[in-house]
């Protein structure tokens, strides 16, 4: 019988925890690579050690970013990393936050039931709004041709 998470497998009586990884930046495995780093877990939180990238290639949002999933699906709380910016040595510290695991899905569900009904009210206003507006045509209609009669009796008076 096996038993997995995404922090370890277990096979018979042994339990494979993953406590490093190297990851690199690569469009297809076994294709050179734009930049590598070596991420070590311990507990709920992640080193990013060794980041390296080719020709002093910036450490990108969009890396960043890929580095915060990767912390987001093995559970962890937080990771840092190490880099050296316009010459100063820079520790960061990230807090792993997921938008999706910190709000219940009976939650969710009630906030889309509000987001949908909040959706029909506008909609409502709208209508409501669109049907006062061809009212308010119909009124300033019926009085451009009452002034219209009116002027035509007067100028018939007149004749």
């Amino acid at each position: 019988m096996s038993k997995e998470s995404a922090r370890y497998i277990q096979v018979g009586e042994w339990v494979f925890e993953v406590k490093t990884v190297r990851a690199l930046r690569v469009d297809e495995y076994g294709k050179p690579y734009s930049a590598i780093a070596n991420c070590n877990l311990n507990g709920n939180s992640m080193y990013i050690d060794g980041l390296l990238t080719k020709d002093d290639q910036e450490f990108s949002k969009e890396d960043f970013l890929t580095f915060h999933k990767f912390s987001e699906k093995m559970g962890l709380d937080s990771f840092s990393y190490h880099r050296y910016q316009n010459g100063q040595s820079v520790t960061k510290d990230v807090k792993v936050q997921s938008f999706n695991k910190s709000i219940e899905p009976s939650a969710q569900a009630n906030i889309k039931d509000q987001t949908n009904v909040k959706i029909k009210e506008q909609a409502n206003v709208i209508e409501a709004f669109e049907a006062s507006t061809i009212k308010t045509d119909a009124i300033e209609a019926d009085v451009v041709e009452a002034d219209v009669v009116e002027t035509d009796r007067k100028m018939r008076i007149v004749r």
